[in-house]
């Protein structure tokens, strides 16, 4: 995943990269200097910006802008994050269309650097609104390179592989293409758990006539995401060979990346005891640059190792670390999603908006032509017909929508109804043999009890608490179903018994730790969970049996616990 696009696209040297032909003036033609130094050699560029201001104090308001936004990308630069936003605050809404738009990717870079995710969208979405103002190819290559960076970190990656698509369109230049291959090649990675050789070959060759070596070894590392399933071994080789390199580069985002891909190679390569201290660097440099997701994976290797070993407390040291860097992660991934929806909301708003004035000012144009003559009651009542008949198949479509969510959703909690969720899963067990899978079943302890003290709606409010408490802790990729009654089910894809016991275990404390407050009463409420993972069977039968085997042992244990085993083990 991202952890900071500015110090991504400045490490690969591609952000707001442009040539400009407005060499009209002597101060131009300076402009112009500072322009081809800020990537080349920053420090120069800086001391071409304090000579600049000196020799040409009266200045056109667009060498004006363009000047500010030198200033503003040379202080992002150097890390003055505050300096460079308050300048480039001053012309993201600038009359020259490629100003605007590169004062709002930097913006979006240097708020997606400091974790402000809704800043980031906005000022993305503000450059994409002005992008077909823009007639310079590699301004809309770089619009298109950060939208596809911050949309693989919001897991849009369908959205994500559009934008990669569109990064070398109108270009020439192998910059832009080296870096379409390899934003493609990740975004369908994430979507299908997959590569296909030729494309991870093709990315590397383009990297390669690009002279874009960090690029070239981010598509290996992608690659690897998918490798270490099958051949830890390519992995670990990889890895070890790719680190010098990237030392020498000095990206840590990647280097934090590698030692990671590396430590889990060791891992299923039974290499524990150098599996160990690799995990150990990478979880406390991971902590150091507050990547929450690596930090998370590290820790609870450490953790499982640390159970290995044998009873010790060492091991719930660790696993509670696992659980604090988990929940930040999630925090962060619940964060970067809200963000993306709304700014996401608010730009497809301001389009209808902008779409609709324009038809508003059409419509107008058409009336005034049609009152001059004739025709203009004939035309009008076309124009009524149409609009009875796109309001008809607008209603239409809405009762259609209306229909699938009925269909496929519990009509009480909103969560998946069983047959949606037989439906998905055993999609899913059928397209991916073999591959790792959990199921977590549980329901309700003593509901009936519920039912017979305080009434049926007391219980439809439990159930639909239940729902709204533990829907927030299920990840990408999993969902909540309801199966029937007050009995549930979350499903997990690629995951490990470890991740699924501990995804069961918090949402049993999240259950029973709080009582349901219903008509100044309080309900305690706690449920049994039966946790299987292991490969995928062909048949989710299979699966639910398993779950329903240990479900029913952890009722016979006194309710509100965990069962937890491997598939395999489920007798």
């Amino acid at each position: 995943m991202l952890r900071s696009v500015l110090i991504f696209m400045i490490a690969i040297g591609t952000l707001f990269c442009v040539p400009f032909s407005y060499a009209s003036s002597t101060a131009d033609d300076y402009l112009d200097k500072i322009e081809a130094a800020r990537t080349s050699s920053p420090n120069q560029a800086a001391l071409l910006i304090k000579q600049f201001q000196s020799e040409f104090p009266v200045l056109s308001d667009h060498q004006n802008a363009r000047f500010k936004f030198l200033q503003a990308y040379l202080l992002a630069f150097k890390g003055d994050i505050d300096a460079a936003t308050a300048i480039a605050l001053t012309i993201h809404r600038s009359e020259y269309p490629e100003i605007a738009v590169r004062a709002n990717l930097l913006l979006a870079s240097v708020n997606e650097s400091r974790k402000r995710f809704g800043d980031a969208y906005t000022y993305l979405y503000d450059a994409l609104a002005r992008i077909s103002e823009v007639n310079e190819p590699v301004v809309r290559s770089n619009v298109y390179t950060v939208a596809a960076q911050l949309h693989l970190s919001a897991a849009a990656y369908q959205k994500a592989a559009e934008f990669a698509h569109s990064i070398a369109d109108g270009t020439t230049e192998l910059r832009p293409l080296c870096i379409s291959k390899v934003l493609s090649l990740k975004a369908y990675i994430m979507l299908e758990g997959s590569y296909k050789t030729a494309d991870l070959q093709a990315a590397k060759l383009s990297c390669d006539a690009a002279n874009e070596p960090l690029m070239k070894y981010q598509a290996d590392l992608y690659a690897s995401y998918v490798d270490i399933r099958t051949n830890p071994k390519k992995v670990f080789e990889l890895t070890n060979a790719l680190l010098p390199e990237l030392k020498k580069i000095g990206f840590k985002y990647a280097i934090l990346d590698a030692q990671y891909q590396k430590a889990f190679a060791l891992l299923k390569l039974k290499r524990y005891d150098e599996a160990e201290q690799e995990l150990q660097q990478v979880f406390t440099q991971a902590q150091q640059l507050q990547d929450h997701d690596i930090a998370n994976k590290a820790v609870l290797h450490l953790a499982e190792l640390a159970e290995q070993a044998g009873p010790q407390p060492q091991a719930v040291v660790l696993y509670k670390q696992h659980i604090a860097a988990l929940n930040q992660h999630l925090t962060e991934y619940k964060e970067r999603s809200i963000a993306y929806h709304l700014a996401q909301a608010n730009y497809m708003e301001n389009q209808n908006k902008l779409a609709l004035l324009q038809q508003q000012n059409a419509l107008l144009q058409l009336e005034a032509e049609l009152q001059q003559q004739e025709l203009l009651w004939t035309v009008l009542a076309g124009a009524a017909s149409i609009l009875v008949l796109l309001t008809a198949v607008w209603l239409l479509q809405r009762k259609q929508r209306q229909l699938f969510q009925l269909a496929h959703s519990d009509g009480l909690t909103g969560c998946l109804n069983r047959r949606r969720f037989s439906e998905l899963a055993q999609q899913w067990l059928t397209q991916h043999p073999q591959q790792p899978v959990a199921l977590l079943l549980f329901d309700l302890d003593l509901f009936k009890n519920i039912n017979d003290r305080y009434g049926h709606s007391a219980g439809d409010a439990v159930l639909q608490a239940l729902v709204s408490r533990l829907q927030p802790l299920v990840p990408a990729g999993g969902y909540l179903a309801r199966l029937g009654g007050e009995e549930f089910a979350i499903w997990l894809s690629g995951a490990s018994l470890a991740q699924a016991a501990t995804l069961a275990e918090q949402c049993r404390s999240v259950l029973c730790n709080e009582p349901l407050h219903w008509q100044q009463q309080g309900i305690s409420i706690s449920a049994s969970f039966g946790v299987v993972a292991g490969p995928a069977p062909a048949q989710l039968e299979s699966l639910l049996q398993s779950a329903d085997r240990l479900l029913y042992q952890a009722k016979t244990a006194g309710r509100n616990c965990c069962i937890c085993q491997p598939l395999e083990a489920v007798a």
